[in-house]
């Protein structure tokens, strides 16, 4: 089939699943269960997604990168350099689709609420934040997992997921 001139084309071409996946507690919103890999075209659309090229190719960019939380921008950035020619605003609809979806993870890395994105196919975990440095730190403490299941329980509810955020400053630091 021809595509019209400037056609935003993949980073590579996706392949269709014959597995079906698992949604976790039955429900599309939450996280899609692919032992732990990001959706392709069958997953999204468990999720209530089309499978779009824009789409593809954000959980492209977050899949691959080393560094894995980015801003818009830079998944913006990353995908020109690979030769994808999506325009801004169609990267950012995309990745507001896979975040409303839970595909992705927003996560405000300044109380200005700069944000970078993540898959949110991984264990479930917590971000520090050097206010200095802006540098993100990843880790899971049972504990506070714990805890926030104490004080879910006071209160008559159940924890189905949680999201912390500590900014921090190096001890020590200056002001």
């Amino acid at each position: 089939m021809r595509r019209p001139p400037g056609w935003a084309r993949p980073l590579e071409t996706p392949t269709f699943s014959d597995a079906r996946p698992a949604i976790v507690r039955g429900d599309a919103f939450e996280q899609i269960a692919y032992g732990r890999k990001p959706p392709d075209h069958e997953g999204l659309r468990q999720a209530g997604l089309k499978a779009t090229w824009p789409r593809l190719n954000v959980i492209k960019v977050l899949r691959g990168k080393q560094r894995r939380h980015l801003t818009a921008s830079e998944i913006y950035k990353s995908l020109r350099d690979a030769g994808v020619g999506l325009p801004m605003g169609t990267v950012y609809g995309a990745v507001s689709s896979l975040e409303g979806a839970g595909i992705i993870r927003r996560i405000s890395v300044s109380r200005d609420q700069r944000a970078v994105y993540e898959l949110a196919d991984s264990e479930s975990h917590d971000h520090m934040i050097c206010l200095d440095t802006g540098q993100i730190v990843e880790f899971r403490s049972e504990r506070l997992v714990e805890a926030a299941r104490e004080i879910a329980e006071q209160h008559g509810y159940d924890v189905e997921s949680h999201t912390l955020v500590m900014y921090v400053r190096k001890s020590g630091a200056r002001r």
